[in-house]
């Protein structure tokens, strides 16, 4: 069976580049033994390079190998996931963009490649990259207003020990956090009552990807207070959770962080497949 997977942006640096293209990786993703995922998060920091005035080379390299690399699918933005999911929609119809998109979005990054793009579909890109950051921006705000609470309520606790059981602080947690999340959406009173109902009776049943993220939101509390030793949630740990989110629907992410996304991985998807570059490259190499 092919393997699916999804890549963490920090493979596609020069020095990885040029072994990526000398594997098998291209041919066996057109031959579907492998299968390629793109998800929001890498397109959108790549199509970030059309809103600059200069492109360095490495930056261009990087997009110009997503465009060779075939896409088996693109995946929807996990926020436009977890509404659909709270709002009782099948996975088929919400999780992966329409072909229509993916064209744009393909088109977008081999404009970035060529510096072939006019300056009103610049301008419209601007804005629209600029909005989405905004969601984005008050959404990671949220999450660290969450987290921040979850800091103060174990303060001085023994959730401090490196020992702890990040289980059975999740079972303590989950639900609250879960549903606090769907209290602070910028949605009226009765879509927020429907939708925290839907989610008790259904968890990660029908909401696997809102339930698993907020998992995760815990997952951060949990580390910096245990690993980290810290007194906040490290900002940066939002984006990685938004990667790992979609090992739901794949098999394996290839990354080479060795931090708080593998250790993320360790508790949040054991069944699935964390590949560092090297690793990646045995699977290409028995494939």
């Amino acid at each position: 069976m092919s393997l699916k997977f999804v890549l963490d942006s920090n493979i596609l640096i020069p020095a990885n580049l040029k072994r990526l293209r000398e594997s098998s990786l291209l041919e066996l993703c057109q031959k579907k033994k492998l299968t390629f995922y793109m998800i929001p998060v890498l397109a959108e920091e790549k199509l970030h390079f059309l809103t600059q005035e200069k492109v360095n080379t490495a930056g261009i390299e990087s997009i110009r190998f997503l465009v060779d690399l075939p896409w088996q699918k693109l995946f929807q933005d996990t926020a436009d996931i977890f509404e659909m999911e709270l709002d009782g929609k099948l996975l088929s119809e919400y999780l992966f963009c329409k072909q229509n998109k993916v064209s744009l979005i393909k088109a977008r990054l081999s404009a970035a490649i060529s510096g072939s793009v006019a300056v009103n579909s610049k301008d419209e890109l601007v804005a629209q990259i600029r909005q989405r950051e905004e969601i984005k921006e008050n959404n990671r705000k949220i999450y660290v207003e969450m987290n921040e609470e979850i800091l103060k309520k174990y303060k001085n606790s023994d959730l401090e020990r490196k020992d702890n059981d990040f289980q059975a602080f999740l079972g303590k947690n989950l639900e609250s956090m879960a549903l606090v999340h769907i209290e602070k959406a910028a949605i009226s009173v009765d879509t927020k009552d429907k939708r925290k109902s839907y989610w008790l009776k259904y968890r990660d049943k029908r909401c696997p990807y809102f339930t698993k993220f907020i998992e995760g939101l815990l997952f951060a509390a949990w580390y910096a207070m245990t690993v980290d030793n810290k007194k906040h949630i490290d900002k940066n740990y939002f984006q990685d959770l938004q990667y790992l989110n979609y090992l739901i629907g794949v098999d394996a992410i290839i990354s080479d962080e060795k931090h708080f996304m593998k250790n993320a991985w360790g508790q949040l998807f054991p069944s699935k497949k964390y590949y560092d570059l090297e690793s990646f490259f045995a699977v290409l190499s028995n494939s």
